[in-house]
């Protein structure tokens, strides 16, 4: 799992590293997270889920962009509540994807809380997932046996939620079933 944090330093994507709204950014958890994504992306056998910052991360790494701050160009903040915290907002997934297959649903409304998102899609990633104002919140890599990548927060609502609870129980099945194979080839 590459979890939620703050934002992503511009210089890693050819942002502006000078836009106002931009979290403090940690150049340490970037370098790394970008470098795990890049090896999980490679080496196509971990499952892997990426959770907010993650789905950036995955993004960035794939060779994608970011938004430094959403309001420069929606109206609405319906991502973060009015005190820039968790916000409850619908997100429709396509039907043939694999977060749909993980959710049993097509429409599901989920906790947010990101004043960022993915401008250009990196490579081989393909948008399954979008709020009511367009902003991308889940992509899926086809060429992976098993990424999710989700822009809001499952873990918030997981425990009321089972559309939610159901994404990490399918990456622990995901892995289970991979230590399998792998014990099963010694």
């Amino acid at each position: 799992i590459i979890t939620g944090g703050t934002d992503i330093d511009p210089a890693k994507y050819n942002g502006n590293v000078n836009h106002p709204n931009l979290w403090p950014a940690d150049t340490e958890r970037d370098t790394a997270e970008i470098a795990l994504a890049k090896h999980l992306i490679d080496e196509k056998e971990t499952p892997l889920l990426c959770i907010c910052r993650g789905i950036q991360v995955l993004n960035v790494a794939a060779g994608g962009t970011l938004n430094e701050h959403m309001l420069d160009f929606i109206e609405a903040d319906i991502h973060r509540s009015p005190e820039g915290v968790w916000a409850m907002q619908d997100v429709t997934v396509e039907a043939d994807s694999l977060i749909a297959q993980v959710m049993g649903a097509t429409h599901v409304n989920t906790t947010s809380g990101h004043h960022q998102s993915l401008k250009d899609l990196g490579e081989g990633l393909r948008v399954v997932g979008k709020a009511p104002d367009g902003i991308i919140e889940a992509v899926e890599m086809p060429s992976h046996p098993w990424l999710l990548a989700l822009q809001w927060h499952p873990e918030v609502t997981a425990d009321t939620d089972a559309t939610q609870q159901a994404i990490f129980d399918a990456l622990v099945a995901q892995a289970a079933e991979r230590k399998q194979a792998k014990l099963a080839a010694l």
